[in-house]
């Protein structure tokens, strides 16, 4: 078996919870039901001592001297039930000082004796457990004096039928309780269990709900003062650290984009200026590289902008109702030469007549996007499929499909990261910003987007907006 196989599955916190509680349970019942035989066994044992040596004093009170012989001169002590038969039986002997056996109870007639194995002791009460007929019997040899004499002594003896009895009631209690007491601990535990995570499961999803667009939102200090209230404090430390960081990062970003945006312009305009005034100078070949790197820096700055404009709540969305596919066909024809360039064909497959309630500027920064990503990904002599597609009562679909390479699995969460470039855009000029805008202009619509593989290769970037 493969020890992947043999792995034990990960427990969540509150089945970790639940496991180590019913299982301190189950120790301290299991702990406390031996303790408790033990002490009732010993309890019992004392009992049994205490009850023999009493009945041997009872006994020795029906002895006499006639004669100067230990005679027996009340017999109702010897005729009582548990002297006669079997039942919750006490069985008497009666030995001299020579030890030798002078009477016997009649329900310990035919037994073997228990002289030869006893300890005896002129002064005191001794007890031993002797194994008679296969039955183990705990004896007590009394020593009794009569006038002032010692006379020998009085044995009495039991077996542990009551002793076993007692113990075998607890044991079927304690089988009857133990399951009922686990039912119990496993639920109560995880009835606890739950009530002491419930503050901690708030906690994680008020945290999984924080992004880098709502840092400001804070957790709920609880007044406790518990452990749950410390790490909420420390949560909320942590995201105003968080906070100030990202205000320096996109403040930063938006001084950056500011002051590069007005020399750069410049540069674009002494260039456009110098190639009409000095062609010959400049040979036009490099003044075109030139201004196609100044055009990406400047694209690169108006995305940084935009971002950052976004990430601090600048930009606001004017929702109106527009024409979704009047922007799409605008959008196409703005790119067809991109497109005639590469030989690529833009086909709108499906373009019904949509209007949705959004910002008509943003809407068309986001289809720009798309294509824009569309046609650098694709190859020479494919195919760019437009499609806008009613979903249900309260959203469309519009989807651009390619021809391209496609994108690994494992790089979709990536996809829309800033900066991110995967395997196949290596070679490709970019700056990794066009999908983070067209991500946060379909979650300020509430839309929000998909990226698929197709079968026989390419992507397809589904966008999902509201009507």
């Amino acid at each position: 078996m493969g020890t992947d196989l043999m792995k034990m599955p990960k427990l969540t916190l509150h089945r970790k919870i639940v496991f180590w509680s019913t299982l301190v349970v189950a120790t301290i019942l299991i702990v406390y039901s031996i303790e408790s035989i033990l002490l009732i066994r010993n309890k019992l044992g004392e009992d049994i001592d205490y009850r023999l040596e009493s009945e041997a004093h009872e006994i020795v009170q029906t002895f006499g001297l006639q004669n100067g012989q230990v005679k027996i001169i009340h017999e109702f002590e010897w005729e009582e039930p548990h002297h006669i038969s079997e039942e919750d039986a006490i069985y008497i002997v009666y030995v001299d000082e020579n030890r030798k056996e002078i009477i016997r109870s009649k329900n310990y007639e035919g037994k073997a004796s228990p002289v030869s194995s006893l300890s005896f002791d002129s002064l005191k009460t001794t007890f031993k457990t002797n194994l008679i007929n296969n039955i183990k019997i705990r004896f007590a040899a009394k020593p009794f004096r009569l006038e002032e004499k010692h006379r020998g002594w009085l044995i009495t003896g039991m077996t542990f039928d009551g002793l076993k009895h007692v113990q075998s009631v607890i044991l079927g209690v304690y089988a009857y309780i133990f399951p009922i007491a686990m039912l119990i601990a496993f639920l109560g535990s995880s009835v606890v269990a739950r009530k002491a995570l419930e503050p901690v499961l708030d906690i994680s999803e008020t945290v999984r709900n924080i992004h880098a667009r709502n840092l400001n939102q804070e957790l709920t200090v609880l007044d406790s003062k518990d452990e749950i209230a410390h790490l909420a404090e420390t949560i909320n430390n942590l995201l105003k650290r968080l906070r100030i960081s990202f205000q320096t990062i996109r403040q930063f970003t938006a001084n950056a984009s500011h002051e590069l945006k007005i020399p750069l312009s410049i540069v674009q305009a002494e260039l456009e200026q110098l190639q009409k005034v000095d062609q010959d100078t400049l040979k036009n070949d490099s003044l075109e590289r030139t201004k196609l790197e100044l055009n990406r820096m400047a694209k690169l700055i108006d995305d940084l902008s935009t971002l950052a404009k976004a990430d601090t709540n600048q930009i606001m969305i004017h929702k109106q109702s527009v024409w979704l596919n009047d922007i799409i066909h605008d959008e196409i024809e703005r790119y067809r030469r991109n497109a005639n360039e590469k030989h690529i064909a833009l086909i709108a497959e499906q373009l019904p007549s949509v209007s949705v309630h959004a910002d008509p500027h943003w809407m068309q920064v986001l289809a720009s996007n798309l294509l824009d990503n569309a046609i650098k990904f694709s190859p020479n002599d494919s195919t760019i499929v437009v499609q806008i597609i009613e979903k249900d009562e309260r959203f469309f679909e519009l989807s651009v499909t390619d021809e391209g390479p496609g994108i690994h699995e494992t790089e979709i969460e990536d996809i829309t990261r800033r900066f991110y470039r995967s395997e196949p855009a290596n070679n490709i000029s970019g700056s990794g910003l066009g999908l983070s805008i067209v991500e946060w202009v379909a979650e300020s619509h509430g839309g929000q987007i998909d990226f698929r593989n197709n079968v026989g290769g390419g992507l397809t970037v589904t966008l999902t907006i509201p009507k």
